[in-house]
């Protein structure tokens, strides 16, 4: 699956963390530091995403990466502010 941000979803960088605001403008989600490197490595697939931050924290086991990368992706699609680019075919 790859994800991208849904359109008119707003994002704006704050420090380490990225505050963004759903399309529909009525919902503020803040996102962690690691969180909000995620959100700057959209579109990407959560193979990607994972692969992106074995390279940044060497020291993290593999399955912690997977199993938050997914929970992540999973809760940003609950809140409508990504999709899954293979879901909308």
């Amino acid at each position: 699956m790859r994800y991208t941000r849904r359109d008119r979803v707003i994002a704006e960088r704050s420090g380490e963390r990225t505050v963004v605001l759903d399309a529909d403008g009525t919902t503020l989600t803040t996102l962690s530091p690691v969180g909000a490197l995620l959100w700057e490595q959209l579109p990407c697939s959560i193979d990607d995403a994972v692969s992106y931050l074995k390279d940044t924290f060497p020291d993290v086991d593999e399955t912690v990466f997977v199993a938050d990368v997914t929970a992540f992706f999973d809760d940003l699609v609950a809140n409508s502010l990504i999709i899954d680019l293979d879901a909308e075919r």
